[in-house]
């Protein structure tokens, strides 16, 4: 009998990459420790958490490794989203974050780019 699949599924149920500390929301409290995991994914984890709406372009791609002691969720976002050169933006509708690397964002003459944006919610 071979231990292959079982090594398998031990490897892919990892962990979550974040971790809710206090209460939920954008005001969440969390902690985040992700090494080399795929930026989407830890991105929409951590928007999950602290229940914002998150739309990424196909143009977010690559992996991140952090660890992010306690922080509120909106400064664990915006941390990752800095440090991975992306843009946010708001639609009309200010529930809702876009985001895509900032290259595209100034190709397409969008100025719409903005840190100071209030976190939805």
């Amino acid at each position: 009998m071979s231990l292959l699949p079982l090594l398998f599924v031990l490897a892919s149920a990892q962990a979550s990459p974040v971790t809710v500390l206090d209460a939920g929301g954008p005001d969440a409290v969390v902690q985040v420790s992700a090494h080399r995991l795929p930026l989407r994914d830890v991105l929409q984890q951590l928007a999950s958490e602290a229940g914002v709406n998150l739309v990424l372009t196909d143009a977010v791609t690559g992996t991140v490794s952090v660890d992010l002691h306690p922080m509120t969720a909106r400064q664990a976002f915006y941390a990752l989203v800095e440090l991975n050169q992306l843009c946010p933006t708001t639609a009309s509708t200010p529930q809702l974050i876009l985001l895509r690397p900032v290259a595209r964002t100034e190709a397409d003459g969008c100025d719409r780019c903005r840190r100071d944006q209030p976190w939805p919610g």
